[in-house]
């Protein structure tokens, strides 16, 4: 089973219909749950204000953690598609969640619970837009497993 736990709604019609896609796509070789936990609401921009709402959200992701938990956060480590596609098939039995945090990210407090951390790269991305990219990641960590040419 694979678990994405988003922090954050995906609004854009133009990345809920790439995120279908990508679900239907996944689904041919693996259970596949999307959790979407609410965002806390930014009042203060504030450090101890922003630490404030990643501790609400990190309470709220913390139930929903099983198995193999992996956050995703641009300081950890860098995978290649392949290497990728190796440790999905490692942490498939029985579980894997993925976190993808807020537009704040996600607190230390997840990052360290977490059996691994990695990132998509040293750039910051939209966290509606990560949700599609780890998707497409996760499609195609199945295609090199299964040897299907959609990864070329």
């Amino acid at each position: 089973m694979i678990r994405i736990i988003c922090v954050g709604k995906q609004k854009e019609p133009y990345y809920i219909q790439a995120a279908q896609e990508y679900i239907k796509r996944v689904k041919k070789y693996a259970k596949i749950e999307i959790i979407q936990m609410p965002e806390y609401k930014l009042y203060d921009n504030s450090s101890a204000f922003i630490e404030k709402a990643l501790t609400q959200e990190a309470k709220s992701v913390q139930p929903y953690l099983k198995g193999v938990a992996v956050a995703l956060d641009s300081q950890g480590e860098q995978l290649t598609s392949e290497e990728f596609a190796s440790f999905l098939r490692s942490s498939l039995s029985p579980d894997i969640t993925f976190i993808i945090g807020s537009s704040l990210g996600l607190s230390d407090q997840i990052k360290q619970a977490a059996d691994k951390v990695i990132s998509f790269g040293k750039m910051t991305y939209p966290h509606r837009l990560m949700r599609v990219i780890l998707l497409e990641q996760i499609y195609r960590a199945f295609c090199i497993i299964n040897n299907t040419p959609y990864h070329k």
